[in-house]
């Protein structure tokens, strides 16, 4: 979950379409995103079960883009699993086996020192759990075990759930 697993390029090429050296990193865009613009691009409906992703064909155009989401959210199967909430300026780390971390990321680029106990740190968790809920709310974790690394996609699954429920 550190800041720098989130800025991950992407390159676009569409011949004759998108100019060279456009470059965008003012909106907040994840993996998901890839699908919606293949989809874009070919003219075809969204994925059915992908549709919390945003196409990026307006972005990589040049044209003028709508309204945008305002925070992203990262899942990582490392360790004991980690679901990070990120929006310009906060990230919220939610560990699966319990802690939570909250960094600001102007003021803390390098995500040294946690917010977590301080009323700035559980207004900012409470906000992004809330971000957290609602993408729940709109897709249908994956229920496929990987038989070589089953625990922790069941990690994963539990925590999931247990936040539902305890909504």
């Amino acid at each position: 979950m550190e800041e720098e697993a989130w800025h991950v390029p992407l390159i676009l090429v569409k011949p004759g379409d998108i100019e060279g050296d456009r470059r965008d990193e003012t909106h907040l865009c994840s993996g998901v995103d890839i699908p919606a613009t293949i989809c874009d691009y070919a003219g075809v409906p969204m994925l059915r079960k992908a549709t919390i992703g945003r196409s990026l064909r307006a972005i990589a155009e040049g044209r003028r883009v709508g309204d945008w989401r305002d925070h992203v959210i990262g899942e990582s199967f490392l360790g004991k699993g980690q679901v990070g909430v990120r929006d310009r300026k906060h990230k919220t780390i939610f560990y699966c086996d319990g802690p939570v971390k909250v960094f600001d990321l102007e003021s803390d680029p390098l995500e040294t020192k946690d917010l977590s106990a301080t009323g700035e740190g559980k207004a900012v968790s409470s906000r992004h759990r809330q971000y957290l809920l609602d993408y729940l709310g709109k897709i249908e974790p994956c229920e496929r075990v990987d038989k070589k690394r089953p625990e922790p996609y069941r990690t994963y699954l539990r925590y999931y759930r247990g936040l539902k429920e305890g909504a």
